[in-house]
């Protein structure tokens, strides 16, 4: 998970000078969704945001796979536990 964040943090520092600009080409009060627009409208203008865009979809896919297996994981840990506790002649830990 820290190679994830670690990751996310450098797609995103190459994203904020892409920002930056981009906020220079819209009115002063445009907002985040107008910024997004100017950067996903002009692929010539700012030509690594798509790729961009798409490293952190894939990066947050990647992501979401983990948080998962995780989840499986300490569901099936807690299944195996109740199940063992339930068993005929079982003593349960003191909590």
């Amino acid at each position: 998970m820290k190679r994830i964040v670690q990751r996310r943090a450098k797609i995103e520092a190459r994203m904020a000078p892409l920002r930056a600009l981009a906020k220079k080409a819209v009115p002063p009060d445009a907002t985040d969704a107008q910024v997004e627009a100017e950067l996903d409208g002009n692929p010539k203008k700012y030509p690594a945001w798509h790729e961009l865009v798409a490293a952190r979809k894939a990066l947050a896919a990647e992501e979401d796979k983990l948080k998962r297996a995780a989840q499986a994981a300490v569901a099936q840990r807690i299944s195996r536990k109740e199940a063992v506790d339930r068993a005929p002649g079982a003593v349960l830990e003191k909590e």
